[in-house]
């Protein structure tokens, strides 16, 4: 009965149709105005998908528009941890300047470092094609930085009690999980080449459909008035002690960069 069917485009048109209802959800609830760049990020993926799934995968157009459309997903990448970032941090624009800097460091440095180590091999998965080895030595790089960058922000929020709103810590977990996942496939994919394309398309699908139910189950306009912090047992006055730190190194941070605005306008 299913015979001539593929399941994994299927699967994909049902993740297709949950990141709808996730964008048309943020829109109605007016959550887009508070996660712009992630709502920017569903309509582009929208749009992207309906257009590939229309497309044959073995066509020279498919190719053609899945390579143009990649280093735009790349910028959303980008400013999605930027994002995410700055709604963990919103409380601590100190620390939230020094972590974009440290970012774009990071980003600079691992992609000179990327170019220099994994350099493509004329024997490589991909050395019939002229853009792709080079392609995926950029995303390796990209991929790396922003990696290290959620991996911080998160030993952040649970290192420190920072009040979160419900949303912003489901967001978090969840985009982590599910950027963190696409990264590892995409990494496999550009290593191991076409021979495990069908596991990996599988295992980041399935793990898309999860991180999209969970944004679809919790992510609401009530849990903006909820806040909390990530789970984790404090000793007694322990957390009163690292707020206290947290806030001094925040302070210490802005009044650094007001000095140096007030030595440069001087």
């Amino acid at each position: 009965m299913l015979a001539g069917i593929d399941l994994l485009m299927v699967f994909r048109g049902v993740i297709l149709i949950g990141i709808a209802f996730l964008a048309a959800r943020l829109y109605s609830t007016g959550l887009f105005r508070r996660y712009r760049v992630f709502w920017a990020y569903l309509l582009f993926w929208i749009s992207r998908s309906v257009v590939l799934l229309n497309l044959n995968v073995k066509s020279a157009l498919y190719a053609k528009l899945w390579i143009v459309s990649e280093p735009i997903l790349w910028l959303f990448y980008i400013l999605l941890v930027l994002e995410l970032y700055s709604l963990v941090l919103e409380n601590h624009k100190g620390l939230y300047s020094l972590g974009r800097w440290s970012l774009y460091g990071a980003l600079g440095l691992s992609l000179l470092v990327s170019m220099l180590i994994f350099i493509p091999a004329a024997s490589g998965p991909y050395a019939r094609s002229v853009v792709l080895p080079y392609l995926f030595l950029f995303e390796r790089g990209l991929f790396c930085s922003l990696v290290v960058f959620l991996l911080a922000a998160l030993f952040l929020v649970t290192r420190y009690p920072i009040r979160l709103s419900r949303n912003v810590i489901i967001h978090s977990v969840v985009y982590s999980v599910f950027f963190l996942s696409n990264t590892l496939g995409s990494l496999f994919l550009s290593v191991l080449g076409s021979d495990i394309a069908r596991t990996v398309n599988v295992c980041t699908t399935v793990g898309s459909a999860i991180c999209v139910a969970i944004w679809l189950g919790f992510i609401n306009a009530e849990g903006e008035t909820v806040t909390a912090t990530m789970p984790r047992v404090w000793r007694p006055g322990q957390e009163e002690r690292l707020v206290g730190q947290l806030n001094d190194l925040n302070n210490a941070l802005l009044r650094a960069a007001r000095t140096r605005a007030s030595v440069s306008q001087s």
